[in-house]
């Protein structure tokens, strides 16, 4: 699913509000149909603007059966105001009008509790488009809602450093959550 406002879509960019949020929720119901999809065991997997996404749309979507949410934001105020990229902020200021109306509906960390799915937060300890912080933010939320969820800092990494074991601790979540077994990851 495209974000609106980029790629071929014709819409204004809106940084993750209602018009984007219903786009992935679109998407998700019409993947569903698929034949070669196991309705019963659907994740979703966000990373940076994706994560926003996918952590507002989980608290929409009740049957998704776990969620891995990387370098994202989750109380976009807050992020707004530790960002320290002024490209990142322009965009935030231009997209949302920076109304407490759009922080609001862009922050997950005040839906927590419409959350039904396992959630893995995984963020770079070195990451400066999603401060490390929103990730603790979203734990302790996550936490004092009594939700199930996995927290991983990767030591070293910052945004989009998809690298070192990045991705055996995502497949290893979906494996144990969607198939009851850790994953079988073998390395050449």
């Amino acid at each position: 699913v495209g974000t609106p406002g980029f790629g071929k879509t014709e819409l204004k960019p809106e940084f993750l509000g209602k018009t984007t949020i219903n786009a992935f929720i679109e998407g998700y119901k019409k993947f569903k149909q698929e034949s070669f999809v196991d309705k019963e065991k659907l994740g979703v997997f966000g990373y940076s603007r994706g994560a926003i996404a996918a952590s507002l749309m989980i608290t929409r979507v009740k049957d998704v059966k776990a969620t891995v949410l990387g370098g994202g934001i989750y109380d976009l105020r807050k992020a707004y105001d530790d960002l320290t990229i002024e490209g990142i902020k322009e965009n935030i200021k231009a997209e949302t009008g920076l109304t407490n109306k759009a922080f609001t509906e862009r922050s997950a960390v005040f839906r927590v509790k419409n959350i039904n799915a396992p959630v893995l937060i995984i963020h770079g300890e070195e990451d400066l488009n999603a401060p490390t912080n929103q990730a603790y933010l979203l734990r302790d939320k996550l936490k004092e809602a009594g939700k199930e969820f996995e927290f991983q800092i990767i030591a070293g990494h910052s945004h989009g450093n998809l690298g070192g074991n990045f991705l055996t601790i995502v497949v290893d979540f979906f494996s144990r959550k969607l198939k009851g077994v850790p994953a079988d990851i073998k390395f050449r």
